[in-house]
């Protein structure tokens, strides 16, 4: 058994056991294969995920389902939040799909390689904010880079990481331009809608929620974000 592998055992391995070699995937297979299925499914905005017992293959989390537990993700949940949730599920699917072995009623079922997508290993670039962008495809995505590898922006030529965020109303302003700042957040306009930002952080700093950052250095409106 194996989870989080990252590796794919080559058919001399799977052809050793006896019931085959099975796998913990996050996700509803055939749904999201690959390294990130997490931040794939909330940077996408998913609503529902989960987890699947699978009989391994040659191939990479193509092999025949077992067992699927589902769960909704929450509209402000973050990838490290629901990696943790996650984990406790694939106990249970897992403990499941020995039980059923044990007695014989498991019933292996093929993937429709047509419903899957690859879910890639993120990369650092990859949260990089378009702030031409809507204000909801922002906020998944900061909320499915966190904690790792962040969803950032430049703010006077250094880069800002953005933590907590909320989805607001549009507002009369170029994209990437703050709008306001207080100590409920910062609201920077978007292409579409606003996104309510609760927590910031600079190179070499801790994370700090909006109060705490604009004690510390002044955000004005019309501040240009992301040049």
């Amino acid at each position: 058994m194996v989870f989080a592998y990252g590796q794919i055992l080559p058919k001399s391995v799977l052809d050793i056991p006896q019931y085959g070699c099975i796998n913990v995937h996050a996700s509803l297979l055939p749904r999201y294969r690959g390294a990130a299925p997490i931040n794939k499914a909330v940077v996408d905005g998913e609503q529902v995920t989960g987890v699947t017992t699978m009989l391994m293959d040659v191939g990479l989390d193509t092999g025949d389902m077992l067992v699927k537990r589902a769960t909704e993700i929450g509209a402000e949940e973050t990838a490290g939040e629901l990696h943790d949730r996650l984990a406790l599920l694939g106990r249970e699917a897992m403990e499941e799909t020995l039980q059923r072995l044990c007695v014989g009623t498991l019933r292996p079922e093929p993937q429709d390689d047509a419903l899957s997508c690859y879910a890639a290993m993120m990369k650092k670039e990859d949260g990089r904010i378009d702030w031409h962008q809507n204000a909801l495809t922002i906020h998944n995505l900061v909320r499915g880079l966190t904690p790792w590898p962040g969803a950032y922006t430049s703010l006077q030529g250094e880069t800002l990481k953005l933590g907590s965020t909320l989805t607001e109303d549009g507002a009369d302003a170029d994209p990437g331009a703050i709008v306001a700042a207080g100590p409920e957040g910062v609201r920077i306009a978007c292409g579409d809608g606003t996104l309510l930002v609760r927590e910031l952080q600079l190179p070499g700093k801790k994370r700090l929620s909006a109060a705490d950052f604009l004690r510390g250095r002044a955000l004005p409106p019309g501040t240009i974000l992301g040049e």
